[in-house]
């Protein structure tokens, strides 16, 4: 018995160590999984904080255009207020303009009538 039970130590020092080694590596290989969580869980985050910030700057950037848009708007509507308002002083002005030629027309034709009207009033005071 002592061939068989030294044997029987042989396989049971063999079958320790395997354990032992299959033991080291279930424990290196639920180190490697725990690890490839603890990154993934790393990368999911910085994956939805990148995804807020990306729709943040979406939101702001379609703000913005919106933004533009207005302005561009507002500023059409008032070029366009502009040149009306251009358009009508320069007919005013014409208008000033051609009154006032007018009126000078009217002063020298009364300054003639009343000269005529003088002329005529002298020749009557010498009949």
């Amino acid at each position: 018995m002592d061939e068989n039970e030294k044997n029987l130590k042989l396989e049971a020092g063999d079958l320790k160590r395997e354990n032992d080694l299959l033991e080291k590596k279930l424990d290196d290989e639920l180190q490697y999984s725990k690890k490839l969580r603890e990154d993934m869980a790393y990368q999911t985050k910085n994956h939805e904080e990148e995804v807020q910030l990306r729709l943040q700057f979406e939101s702001k950037l379609n703000s913005l255009h919106a933004l533009h848009r207005d302005v561009k708007a507002k500023y059409s509507r008032a070029a366009e207020d502009i040149y009306q308002l251009e358009t009508l002083n320069k007919e005013k002005s014409d208008e000033i303009v051609k009154q006032k030629a007018e009126l000078i027309e009217l002063r020298s034709l009364k300054i003639e009538h009343e000269s005529a009207i003088a002329n005529q009033g002298e020749k009557v005071k010498h009949l």
